[in-house]
């Protein structure tokens, strides 16, 4: 379908009568001097001793490869690094060896660039209380990304780590989040090092990414003395992918882990199943409306966030939540008695719970099922009780299931 040559582009009133304001003009440039396009070295500052130190509040626009050929950078307070794209803008440095590429005592932008080196990063506070907001920020074939310590929060967004790994974060950091990356570690190495000298006071999360884990490799690796609150270890809709071992240390069974969606790795829930089969071990029931703990050895099944013991459940979870406890059972008696079954809660009965049948015939079983909702705080308990409504027999619960199930 053709276009008309009568049709224009439309352009809006003054467009071509645009002037920059006056903070941009100037004798010979429109654009301040705190803002540098870099096309090769010679547009960054002048070395001195290998390094190139980056002026404070300046933004740096690099619109393509440059190699700094052996010197490194040293950001000054608000430093801004950017590029094109990061698949055209790059900076790495050529016979560097065993120094990192970038480092930084302050708070350090980045968008849109990719960093290639040995070692890439040495960031540490010096005490302005600094922050990394990333956004397409790509690590190539570095062995080492290096370290981030003492940063209030670091934001990854849309950034990716190809063929790179060894990110270690270290001291007292508020959040650590990245969000939609791709991370391919290197075979042998750790991709993301949380060690037991960190301190997060808020969350490390990661979310909709995608986490690829070479043979031989660790995925991310929390140190069980690594300090995070509660919960607060989260990962949310990551596919894990590769030969190598997803995570180490702090995994989803622990408190602090919050595992939700995801591929290749156990994900959190919080509730807990037992069981008890065959069981010949005799409730004593013969006193008339004395509720008794149903006796017998239980095996305990899937659980998260509870201990067991023989017919006892125990949350163990930091958040108050609504559960729904199911339990089915079987049981034989000798007279013919009403029965009846609860759920009880810190030794108390849960009420609606109570379901009540006739113990018809010597040693015929009888099946029925109890549920009831409860709330539970941190060592709040579960158990299975039974009660005669009339007569005086024991019974034997012979076979009972319990499901305690989160009720959402």
């Amino acid at each position: 379908m053709g276009v008309s040559k009568s049709r224009r582009p439309i352009i809006a009133p003054g467009y071509l009568d645009f002037q920059p304001p006056d903070s941009l003009a100037g004798s010979s440039s429109t654009i301040p001097d705190e803002y540098v396009f870099v096309s090769e070295k010679g547009d960054l500052p002048t070395p001195a001793g290998g390094v190139i130190t980056l002026a404070g509040a300046s933004t740096y626009l690099f619109t393509q490869e440059v190699d700094l050929t052996g010197d490194r950078l040293v950001a000054g307070e608000n430093t801004v690094i950017l590029g094109t794209s990061s698949e055209n803008a790059r900076i790495k440095s050529t016979g560097l060896g065993a120094t990192a590429l970038i480092s930084s005592a302050f708070t350090l932008p980045m968008r849109f660039i990719t960093i290639e080196a040995d070692i890439a990063l040495n960031l540490s506070d010096g005490g302005s209380e600094p922050a990394l907001d990333w956004t397409g920020v790509n690590f190539t074939d570095c062995a080492v990304i290096g370290t981030i310590e003492n940063y209030d929060n670091i934001i990854m967004t849309d950034c990716a780590f190809l063929n790179s790994a060894n990110l270690t974060f270290d001291g007292t950091v508020d959040t650590i989040a990245f969000s939609g990356c791709l991370l391919v570690g290197i075979a042998g190495q750790t991709t993301i090092d949380l060690p037991a000298t960190l301190t997060i006071t808020r969350r490390f999360r990661i979310i909709y990414s995608a986490v690829v884990t070479p043979a031989g490799g660790t995925a991310i690796d929390m140190d069980v003395g690594c300090t995070c609150p509660d919960e607060a270890y989260i990962l949310d809709t990551i596919n894990f992918s590769g030969s190598g071992t997803p995570l180490a240390g702090v995994t989803v069974a622990d408190e602090r882990a919050l595992f939700f969606f995801n591929v290749g790795i156990d994900n959190s829930f919080a509730g807990i199943s037992y069981t008890m089969n065959g069981n010949s071990t005799v409730t004593t029931i013969s006193m008339v409306d004395t509720p008794t703990k149903v006796l017998g050895t239980t095996v305990e099944g899937l659980g998260q966030k509870f201990t067991h013991t023989n017919n006892r459940a125990t949350y163990t979870g930091s958040k108050d939540r609504n559960f729904i406890v199911r339990a089915v059972l079987t049981f034989e008696g000798t007279v013919n008695n009403e029965i009846a079954f609860y759920v009880y809660k810190n030794g108390v009965q849960v009420s609606e719970s109570v379901s009540v049948t006739t113990l018809a015939g010597t040693n015929r079983k009888i099946s029925m099922s109890i549920q009831g909702g409860v709330l539970l705080s941190d060592n709040d308990f579960i158990e299975i009780f039974v009660e005669n409504e009339t007569g005086s027999a024991d019974i034997t619960i012979v076979d009972m299931n319990v499901i305690v199930d989160l009720l959402l």
